[in-house]
């Protein structure tokens, strides 16, 4: 009986698995260039962040600040990191007092009738704080 040979065409197969090989190299330089791109991007964005900060922890002052007038009523805090409000507000008799949380350790106590002088020097010595001091507004007298 005569033998059956049955006919494949190898150039075309090969020229498939070419094909295949190409579209999957191509897809992965694609997904190369989009991570490149896209780290570049994060890392420029940090690198502009780190630029503009020019404030250093603990580094917080209150100042006069001109054409401002002090406002008596209340004296800003900054507190260090694991110190609460109340406790400070205790050590230096003012545990009645009310206060605003402005976040980060900021805080603006209402002083009332006591004077925002002594209660700020009262306070700037408090090893709680970072600094104490007034409060200044544009009032438009």
């Amino acid at each position: 009986m005569p033998e059956k040979r049955e006919f494949t065409d190898a150039s075309y197969s090969n020229e498939r698995e070419r094909e295949k090989l190409s579209l999957g190299t191509l897809g992965t330089i694609l997904v190369i260039l989009i991570l490149v791109v896209v780290v570049l991007l994060f890392w420029r964005a940090c690198g502009t962040d780190e630029q503009s900060s020019t404030t250093q922890e603990g580094g917080g002052t209150i100042t006069s600040v001109g054409d401002l007038d002090r406002i008596d009523a209340g004296v800003a805090v900054w507190l260090k990191p694991g110190t609460g409000i109340e406790t400070v507000l205790e050590r230096n008799g003012l545990a009645g007092a009310t206060y605003t949380d402005f976040g980060e350790g900021t805080f603006v106590i209402d002083v009332g009738k006591e004077s925002a002088e002594r209660t700020v020097s009262k306070l700037k010595g408090d090893e709680g704080l970072y600094d104490a001091g007034f409060i200044y507004a544009d009032t438009g007298k």
